[in-house]
């Protein structure tokens, strides 16, 4: 499929709003669910470690918590905390890579959950989880997130202070849970799950050992570094839509 740069309109219109924002780009706003998951990445490009963090994470909650999940939200923030990128047919590339994922996981996960790509201005993880409440009629919200993101999800630097900090994660966890994706042989998961902040709050954040192991090392990065070596190893790693719109549109 060739880029028909199909959101350059919609990626305009949401740049020049300065008020806390989301825009979902498949399905009304007011659509209720009673749990919902939600991926946030930069989907660079999006691959089967990504798929797998979802169908995984789905099988933990219903195993572990007896509740289904009927939404999957696949959101992508066109501000991040850390990095930003000008450019709007960048954008408009990667949500329509999501475009060619979500068709994919659409036919992993079979009929009865809903999946949503959405584009938000918020970069903080509690933020958007505020702006998710606002704009979704949902009993329980799930973020998964790895412990790289996690590490900043408590880090001081984000915050005014520590009271900020605390009042955030207490509003965060009332109706919010974490499914942490970690690495089997990584240590450094228990000392953040020991972490001062955390700790009133570990029964709600879940740890996703993502099976297979070789899934674990997969990256957006490693990915873009293969199509750039032309070695075909990539692949592998990523759905078949998306694999074929990387190659119509030359991308990397």
């Amino acid at each position: 499929m060739t880029s028909k740069l199909k959101y350059i309109p919609v990626l305009k219109d949401f740049v020049s709003i300065k008020t806390p924002q989301i825009k979902f780009l498949n399905s009304k706003n007011t659509i209720k669910s009673n749990t919902t998951i939600i991926l946030d990445s930069s989907f660079n490009p999006p691959t089967r470690a990504h798929a797998a963090l979802i169908t995984q994470s789905i099988n933990l909650i219903k195993n572990k918590q007896n509740s289904s999940i009927d939404q999957v939200n696949l959101c992508f923030c066109l501000n991040n905390m850390d990095k930003t990128v000008d450019d709007l047919n960048i954008f408009n590339y990667r949500l329509e890579l999501m475009d060619e994922f979500k068709k994919d996981l659409e036919g992993e996960l079979g009929e009865g959950i809903e999946i949503d790509i959405n584009i938000t201005n918020q970069g903080r993880f509690f933020d958007k989880a505020e702006i998710f409440q606002q704009y979704l009629n949902c009993n329980s919200f799930y973020f998964i997130m790895g412990l790289d993101t996690l590490v900043r999800f408590v880090d001081l630097k984000y915050y005014k202070d520590e009271l900020e900090l605390q009042t955030k994660l207490n509003s965060f966890f009332k109706k919010c849970q974490i499914v942490l994706g970690w690495r089997k042989y990584d240590n450094s998961t228990d000392s953040c799950m020991d972490h001062e902040y955390l700790k009133p709050y570990n029964s709600k954040i879940h740890l996703l050992n993502l099976n297979p192991d070789n899934l674990q090392s997969v990256s957006s990065t490693s990915i873009r570094n293969s199509i750039r070596l032309n070695d075909g190893e990539w692949k592998q790693w990523v759905t078949p839509n998306v694999i074929h719109y990387i190659e119509s549109n030359q991308l990397y």
